[in-house]
C-alpha cells in the first residue's frame, strides 16, 4: 500500500488506535450524522449543509483526538463522536485508510449515499463504470381518458372490491389548463440546480385528438390538444399506439354460448380483459372477425361477425395481427407529425398494458416500422416474453426472442430491446390527493405494512422509494398516467407533488443533478451495460494504468463492448462528459481491440 499509493476502505470497523480512534460504546440506535469540512475531499458530491440519517445498523461510538493531525474526521453523530475518519500513516509512505464505524447495506439510505464515494475514494476517482442519477417519468395515455377511483369527497366512493378499470367508474381526460399548469410546474422544477435537466416523457394516443373521441366524453371544445402543441418543445413524446390497443396474442380455450351466436365465454374470470379489437381466428369463425365488445366481468366477448362454432370447449386464436399493429404505429406517428411533436423518436414504443411481448406479429411489425425499444414491468417477475414483465438486473433489460412474424418484411434477424420500466404506487386512475389516498388505503388497509393515514404520509412513503432509485443510479423509466398530471387545485398535480418531495429528499443528501435521457438513450445505456456486465463477468475486459500517465483497456472477447471510464477526460474521441464533478469517457472496444487513453 505504501509503495504503490494504494488506499483501503474499512467499511465497518471496530474503532482502535490503529485508525486514530478511541472506543466509547456501541448500540443499534439511529444517528443523524453531520458532515465536516473534510468530507469535501472524500465525498465531494454530498450536500454538506444537510445531514445523513444512519438507521437499521449497528454503530460503534468513538472519539478522535483533535490534536491528532493524522486522523481527519469526516462524519460525526449528534454527540460529535467520529463515525467516519481518514487516517494517514505518516511513517508508512503516507498510506491512507477510510474507516467507518457502522454497518450498512445497499438498500439502506446511508449505504446508497456513501457507496459511490467509497469506491471513488479508494480508487482515487479512476475506475471502470459510471454513475448518473436518472429520472424519466412517463405519464401514459396523453390525449385519451382513464377511469378515476372515487374518494370520500365524491358522491359515491369506490368500494375496495372494485376493479381499478371497472367500466362503471367515471372517466377523466386532462384539460388544456391541466397541461399548462403541469408545464409551469416543470419550468419551475428546471429552475432548481438539482433538477435543471428533468424533462417528462409523454406516451400519447392519437385517437384522443379526434372530435369523435373527445365528444364521446362530453367534451365539446378540446383545450388539451392546442395546449400540448403550444408546449410540445418542453417535453418528450413516445408512441403509445393510436387507440391504446392491447397488443397480445394467445390461444384461448372458450365455450360458445349457443350455436350460431357471436358470443364467446372464457373459462376463467378476466380471460378477455384488454382484448377489444383483437382478431379472432378458428374454424367456423368468418375471416376478419374481431372482438367488438367485452363484458364488465371480463369473461365474455362479442364478435363482430356471427360464428358457426358448436357448443363446448374449443381453442381459438385471439390477438393483434401484423396489419393491425402497423396501423396502430403508423396512425399514431401521423398524428405526432400533424401536431408537430418534434421530440418523438420513432425507435421508441410504450405498449398499452405492457402487452405484445409474446406476439411475434406485433414484434415483427414494430421492427419493420423502426421500433427498437419496448418496455416491460419491473413490478412482476419472470421472463418478459412469457409474462409480459421483467424484473431484470439493475439497469438492464433484455432482447426479445427472435421468431418469424406473420408477414416478415425484413427477415428474422431483428433485435428489439425491452427496457425494464418501474411501476410506481401513484396509481393510473387517481387525480386528487383524496382519491389517491382512498385507493391506497384499500391496498394497504389499517394494520398492513405500508398503511398511511394522510396524503403527506403517502407522498413520503412513495418518494422514499423514488429517492432511493436516484441514489442507486437506476436508469429505468417510471410508469405514471395522464390523470396524475391533472391540476387538482388549479396549480398542483399528484405527479408534481411526488417529484417535488423526491427531489427535496434527494437534494438534501447529495448535490449531483438528475438527468432525463430519452427512452431510447436509456435503452442504449441498459443494453450497453448488459454487454459490459457479461464481458466483465467472463474476464474479457482487461484494464491497466500507468499512474498519472494513461489507462489501457483491452477486449479479449469476440463482441464489441462500450466501456465507461470515470476519472478520464478523453475528449470528443471518447464522448467525454463532466458530471457530478468528475469526467466520464466512453471507449468502444472492438472484438480483440485495445485503446490507451491519456490521463492528462
Amino acid at each position: 500500500e505504501a509503495q504503490f499509493g494504494i488506499r483501503t476502505v474499512s467499511a465497518n470497523t471496530y474503532p482502535t488506535a490503529d485508525f486514530g480512534l478511541t472506543y466509547k460504546g456501541e448500540d443499534g440506535n439511529p444517528s443523524t450524522a453531520t458532515w465536516t469540512t473534510a468530507a469535501s475531499t472524500v465525498f465531494p458530491y454530498v450536500n454538506r449543509a444537510g445531514t445523513l440519517p444512519i438507521a437499521n445498523g449497528y454503530t460503534y461510538r468513538a472519539t478522535a483526538d483533535p490534536l491528532d493531525t493524522t486522523t481527519s474526521v469526516v462524519l460525526t453523530d449528534a454527540a460529535k463522536d467520529a463515525l467516519a475518519v481518514v487516517h494517514t500513516y505518516t511513517t508508512q509512505g503516507n498510506r491512507q485508510v477510510l474507516a467507518l464505524t457502522f454497518d450498512s447495506a445497499g438498500y439502506l439510505t446511508h449505504g446508497q449515499v456513501l457507496g459511490y464515494g467509497l469506491v471513488s475514494w479508494v480508487t482515487k476517482g479512476l475506475f471502470i463504470g459510471e454513475r448518473h442519477a436518472y429520472i424519466d417519468p412517463q405519464p401514459d395515455d396523453l390525449f385519451i381518458a382513464d377511469s378515476i377511483w372515487q374518494g370520500p369527497g365524491d358522491p359515491q366512493p369506490t368500494a375496495c372490491s372494485t376493479r381499478p378499470d371497472d367500466p362503471s367508474l367515471p372517466q377523466y381526460r386532462i384539460t388544456g389548463a391541466d397541461f399548462t399548469a403541469f408545464t409551469n410546474w416543470q419550468t419551475a422544477t428546471q429552475a432548481k440546480a438539482i433538477s435543471k435537466s428533468m424533462k417528462v416523457e409523454f406516451p400519447y394516443n392519437g385517437e384522443g385528438t379526434t372530435a369523435d373521441y373527445y365528444n364521446s366524453l362530453g367534451i365539446t371544445t378540446d383545450t388539451l390538444t392546442p395546449a400540448v402543441q403550444a408546449n410540445q418543445a418542453k417535453f418528450k413524446f413516445v408512441n403509445h399506439t393510436y387507440d391504446h390497443q392491447n397488443l397480445d396474442a394467445n390461444f384461448v380455450n372458450v365455450t360458445v354460448s349457443h350455436s350460431g351466436s357471436s358470443t364467446l365465454m372464457s373459462g376463467a374470470s378476466g380471460q378477455f380483459l384488454n382484448s377489444w379489437g383483437h382478431t379472432v381466428i378458428a374454424t367456423g369463425i368468418p375471416s376478419g372477425t374481431v372482438v367488438s365488445n367485452v363484458s364488465a366481468d371480463g369473461r365474455t366477448v362479442t364478435l363482430s361477425k356471427s360464428t358457426t362454432l358448436a357448443n363446448g370447449p374449443l381453442q381459438v386464436w385471439m390477438g393483434v395481427t401484423y396489419v393491425q399493429t402497423t396501423a396502430e404505429i403508423q396512425q399514431n406517428a401521423t398524428v405526432s407529425s400533424q401536431l408537430g411533436l418534434t421530440t418523438r423518436n420513432p425507435s421508441d414504443l410504450v405498449q398499452p398494458d405492457i402487452s405484445g411481448l409474446t406476439n411475434q406479429n406485433f414484434l415483427q411489425s414494430a421492427y419493420d416500422h423502426g421500433v427498437r425499444y419496448l418496455i416491460s414491468d419491473t413490478s412482476r417477475t419472470g421472463d418478459p416474453h412469457t409474462y409480459g414483465a421483467n424484473e431484470g438486473a439493475v439497469n438492464s433489460g433484455t432482447y426479445n426472442k427472435t421468431a418469424p412474424g406473420a408477414t416478415p418484411a425484413s427477415g428474422n434477424s431483428w433485435r428489439i430491446y425491452t427496457l425494464a420500466r418501474t411501476a410506481v404506487n401513484l396509481y393510473f386512475n387517481v387525480n386528487t390527493p383524496a382519491r389517491w389516498l382512498a385507493e391506497d388505503q384499500c391496498l394497504y388497509p389499517v394494520g398492513a405494512f405500508g398503511h398511511v393515514d394522510t396524503y403527506q404520509q403517502l407522498l413520503d412513503r412513495v418518494s422514499d422509494q423514488l429517492a432511493s432509485y436516484l441514489l442507486q443510479g437506476q436508469n429505468r423509466p417510471l410508469m405514471f398516467h395522464q390523470p396524475n398530471v391533472a391540476a387538482y387545485d388549479g396549480t398542483h398535480s399528484l405527479l408534481g407533488d411526488l417529484m417535488d418531495r423526491t427531489f427535496a429528499k434527494y437534494g438534501a443528501l447529495v448535490s449531483v443533478p438528475v438527468v432525463s435521457p430519452t427512452m431510447d438513450t436509456l435503452g442504449l445505456r441498459q443494453s450497453d451495460k448488459e454487454v459490459l456486465d457479461a464481458a466483465v463477468t467472463s474476464g474479457k475486459i482487461v484494464a491497466s494504468t500507468v499512474p498519472g500517465v494513461s489507462v489501457t483497456l483491452t477486449n479479449t472477447g469476440t463482441t464489441s463492448v462500450q466501456v465507461p471510464v470515470t476519472g478520464v477526460n478523453g475528449g470528443s474521441t471518447y464522448k467525454a462528459e463532466s458530471y457530478g464533478g468528475q469526467w466520464i469517457s466512453y471507449a468502444t472496444l472492438a472484438a480483440g481491440g485495445s485503446v490507451t487513453i491519456p490521463l492528462s
